[in-house]
């Protein structure tokens, strides 16, 4: 006869006093987000802009960037991002960033290495294997105190054990920043120029490295964090968020309206 050990029949004792739920929705599920939630999702097809992932109307096929990325030139070599900021996957977002539902962190983290290795051998994919080490995008330390953690980090590392990358703290948050959901979009850059700087005690001269953010808004935060790895030395910044801002034009614009997704 087997014997149970003491903390397997602890852990049956909790889940029959605390079934295990959905974080999102409530439903009745061993896993942080239930398989209906994960259906909601919807994922960034193409066409895309190669740089910063935004999604194209359907007759710019031959279209490579963005009009955006075409009249800039972004720190950022590429973004890439799960799906957009609407329905269920907004909604993971924001209970673990505002909720504290950390369980979540490990399984945005999977949908972002799912999405990033799915494209690595497509044509303009982002190059999964040129990438040797993952940044979090911090939080200022006045706000990390705050929340109790930081919604970034949690992902980068369990994406850094998915992906067997090191994750490193490279930059640092100089600047308490108004939060960029406050500020109209015109103003998000100007927010956050200057507040990040690199950690001289971390090492990223030479490397290819990835910076690890829960939301793509303008890029504003991506794109500070990798001018401070530029000014570090690294040779090469990529980004990678779990959502990303729904274009105005998109379907999924008009739902957010019509539901308040």
């Amino acid at each position: 006869m087997r014997v149970r050990r003491p903390a397997s029949l602890w852990s049956e004792i909790v889940d029959l006093l605390f079934p295990p739920r959905c974080e999102v929705c409530g439903a009745d599920c061993r896993n942080a987000m239930c398989s209906e939630c994960l259906s909601d999702i919807v994922p960034i097809v193409q066409p895309y802009c190669r740089r910063c992932n935004a999604p194209l109307l359907e007759n710019t096929q031959e279209a490579v960037f963005c009009g955006d990325c075409r009249l800039q030139r972004p720190k950022l070599a590429a973004v890439r991002s799960v799906g957009l900021h609407t329905g269920k996957l907004r909604e993971a977002v924001l209970k673990l960033k505002f909720g504290g539902a950390r369980r979540l962190a490990p399984v945005l983290a999977s949908l972002l290495y799912d999405r990033v290795l799915r494209e690595a051998d497509e044509d303009g994919g982002l190059p999964a294997h040129e990438i040797q080490a993952l940044v979090p995008a911090v939080l200022h330390p006045r706000r990390r105190r705050w929340r109790g953690f930081d919604q970034a980090e949690l992902i980068a590392e369990r994406l850094g054990k998915l992906w067997g990358l090191p994750v490193l703290h490279a930059v640092e948050r100089v600047r308490f920043t108004t939060p960029q959901v406050d500020l109209e979009l015109h103003h998000r850059r100007e927010n956050m120029r200057g507040a990040f700087q690199p950690r001289p005690q971390v090492k990223v001269e030479g490397m290819i490295v990835a910076v690890v953010d829960d939301v793509f808004t303008t890029g504003a935060t991506l794109e500070a964090c990798a001018e401070a790895l530029r000014r570090a030395g690294a040779r090469r910044v990529y980004g990678l968020t779990v959502t990303r801002a729904v274009p105005s034009w998109h379907p999924a614009a008009a739902d957010q309206l019509v539901h308040g997704r």
